[in-house]
C-alpha cells in the first residue's frame, strides 16, 4: 500500500488469489467498487493488521477497490480498520512513510490529515471514540488516490476536508510557487470580516 502506483489495471489486482465481491452500495456509473477482507491485503510496511476487533460484532479490516467503470483502472485504495492497535501502528507508519501532513485537524478524539505527494492524495482519518459492543476503539480510513479526479476528491474531501477543498480552489488560480494551506488561511483572516475559521482549524490542533 504504501509504495503502490495508481492508475493501476484492475487485473492486476484481481489475478491476485483473494476473496473478493462487488460493493453494490458504493458502485455507481463512474466506479465499479469491490471489497476484500483477505488479510493478504493488509500490509503497510513491515505492518501485518489484524483481519477483526471483535469475534461478537461484524469488525473486519477491509479493503476496497474504485475502478474506472471506462477504463478499467483501479483509481483509489480505501482501507478500514477498527482496532486500537492497528490504528496507532497506521499513524506511527504513516507519519514516517509520508511525513508531515499538508494539512491536519487533531485532537484527543479525532485525527484528521491529508498529503499530497507525486500526483496523490492520500488521507487519513481516526476515530477514537468508536465502540464496538461495550469496547471502545479507534477506528481508521486511509484513502489513497490521484488528485486529478474531480469527483473522487470532492467525494471524499467533502466529510473531513471541506477547507481544505476551499484552498484547493482558491490554489489554483494563484501563481505563486509554494502556496500552501496556511498561506491560504492567513489570506482568509485579511479579508473583509478577518474571517479566521481556517487559521483557527490549524492554530487550535494538537502536535502530531
Amino acid at each position: 500500500m504504501a509504495t503502490i502506483s495508481l492508475p493501476l489495471s484492475f487485473e492486476d489486482i484481481e489475478k491476485d488469489e483473494s476473496t473478493m465481491e462487488k460493493d453494490e452500495g458504493l458502485s455507481n456509473n463512474e466506479f465499479e467498487v469491490y471489497k476484500s477482507t483477505n488479510v493478504n491485503f493488509f500490509r503497510f510496511r513491515n505492518i501485518v493488521f489484524d483481519q477483526n476487533f471483535s469475534d461478537e460484532f461484524w469488525s473486519p479490516t477491509t479493503i476496497r477497490f474504485f475502478m474506472d467503470s471506462h477504463t478499467n483502472n483501479l483509481e483509489l485504495l480505501h482501507f478500514e480498520t477498527l482496532d486500537k492497535e492497528n490504528s496507532k501502528s497506521l499513524y506511527e507508519a504513516s507519519l514516517e512513510v509520508f511525513g508531515t501532513p499538508d494539512y491536519y485537524n487533531k485532537d484527543n478524539d479525532f485525527f484528521e490529515a491529508l498529503w499530497e505527494q507525486d500526483g496523490y492524495f492520500i488521507s487519513l482519518v481516526q476515530n477514537h471514540t468508536t465502540r464496538i459492543g461495550e469496547k471502545r476503539t479507534t477506528s481508521s480510513s486511509l484513502k489513497y488516490f490521484g488528485n486529478n479526479l474531480n469527483s473522487l476528491t470532492d467525494y471524499f474531501f467533502k466529510p473531513h476536508f471541506a477547507y481544505y477543498l476551499d484552498y484547493l480552489e482558491v490554489r489554483k488560480s494563484k501563481q505563486t510557487k509554494g502556496y500552501n494551506y496556511e498561506d491560504f488561511a492567513k489570506d482568509k483572516a485579511e479579508e473583509m470580516f478577518g474571517d479566521s475559521q481556517y487559521l483557527d482549524d490549524i492554530n487550535d490542533n494538537d502536535p502530531l
